[in-house]
């Protein structure tokens, strides 16, 4: 057996594009066993994954950590991956036992400090997107990436059992909210009468049906859409010519992956979903702000049938919308 322990302690949005490079790990060795020391944010989605052996949640308090510490000084792996690029990992990744050691930094003078102590150091700037980053460390193990390790949820049980219905998924969270999300970004906030007409635009472009799902906090425009649907036990539903709309609310990330498993096409801000519908090979319609292209084309340079907007006020943006659908 293999060990590999790598380092997430982050977001699910993150953990899920260092998916690809677990799951092209274990096709390189058969023989591998996964360790994901995850966070308070992405630990309980990790588990639920067969893709990973075994998940750590990185501890709170000092005794936890002194013991943690010194498990993983003491035990053997083939590789430790500070993948987070936290000092934490970069600690449990320098001290104990590896056939290789690689950091991930977004600071370069880490390349220079560091330098002895790891096989690989990657700053942000090395490479032109993720999946290089991931590449160079596979190539120091001699191991290759194939398009197939994109497929990360391949051996999910959950949906084999889930067939496409066709539908849109819209997944109107908090970052379509001003007040809600990052203030220097452009606000894309619309009124509750816009958002209806959107949504009504969206069946009629599409001849779909619509599934919206919401994020971690309610909003008044969603309120108000429940105010006039049916409820019908986890989720609301209204008709609109010969299709419906459905809203769903209280939805775990799993239940916001398996909506986006039954429908063909998502439309949503750049986040964890985003990366989701990319590894099920959906259509996606993702929407960012100008400001932070260069960023988003590092982690997005992999997605299949992919379209992306940049944040601008509703109205151009929900007509730009519209025409791609």
């Amino acid at each position: 057996m293999n060990k590999y322990l790598l380092f997430r302690t982050d977001r699910i949005g993150d953990f899920l594009l260092s998916a690809i490079l677990i799951k092209s790990i274990k096709r390189n060795d058969p023989n591998s066993y996964i360790i994901v020391v995850g966070s308070k944010k992405n630990y309980t989605y990790i588990k639920t994954l067969k893709l990973i052996d075994e998940v750590i949640l990185y501890p709170s308090n000092i005794v936890e950590k002194f013991f943690f510490f010194k498990d993983v000084f003491l035990k053997k792996y083939k590789s430790k991956i500070a993948l987070d690029g936290k000092k934490r990992s970069i600690g449990a990744c320098i001290f104990g036992k590896a056939k290789y050691k690689f950091l991930l930094t977004t600071k370069i003078f880490y390349k220079k400090i560091f330098k002895k102590a790891f096989n690989k150091i990657i700053h942000k700037n090395d490479c032109a997107n993720k999946i290089l980053e991931i590449e160079r460390i596979l190539s120091i193990m001699n191991y290759d990436l194939k398009l197939t390790d994109y497929d990360i949820f391949e051996h999910e049980k959950s949906f084999q059992l889930k067939k496409d219905n066709g539908g849109i998924l819209l997944h109107f969270d908090e970052k379509w909210i001003f007040n809600d999300y990052i203030k220097k970004y452009i606000s894309i906030e619309p009124s509750y009468d816009e958002f209806y007409k959107f949504i009504c635009k969206i069946i009629e472009k599409s001849n779909k049906d619509l599934h919206i799902s919401s994020g971690i906090k309610d909003n008044k425009i969603l309120e108000k859409l429940r105010s006039v649907m049916f409820l019908n036990k986890d989720f609301y539903w209204k008709e609109h010519k010969s299709h419906k709309i459905f809203l769903y609310f209280n939805s775990t990330f799993i239940d916001l992956k398996k909506l986006i498993h039954s429908n063909s096409k998502i439309i949503c801000c750049h986040g964890a979903p985003t990366h989701v519908a990319s590894a099920l090979n959906k259509e996606i319609i993702d929407i960012y702000d100008k400001s932070e292209e260069l960023f988003y084309k590092k982690w997005n340079s992999h997605f299949r049938n992919y379209n992306f907007l940049h944040r601008t006020n509703f109205k151009e943006l929900s007509k730009n919308i519209i025409n791609l659908l």
